[in-house]
């Protein structure tokens, strides 16, 4: 699914698990850029909220500040093209 948004930019929905180091994303109504994306285990202990669910984190640089998140890897994310 893409759509158009401003002139110029394009987005595309997609899992996070499909995206790779450099990629831009929207996160929290602003685009950052994917400085370092890895795939983590999947928690085992049966009472984890996400048992068996694959992860995955994200690092990116926000407001001069670097941020690292996690996320289910099947999360489908806003991907921004023509950066």
């Amino acid at each position: 699914m893409s759509t158009t948004t401003g002139d110029t930019t394009m987005t595309t929905h997609t899992d996070l698990g499909a995206l790779a180091t450099g990629a831009f994303i929207r996160i929290d109504d602003e685009t950052v850029a994917l400085q370092r994306v890895e795939r983590i285990a999947a928690p085992r202990a049966a009472t984890a909220a996400l048992a068996g669910i694959p992860l995955t984190r994200i690092t990116f640089e926000r407001d001069g500040d670097r941020e690292q998140r996690v996320y289910p890897t099947q999360m489908v994310v806003e991907q921004v093209a023509g950066r």
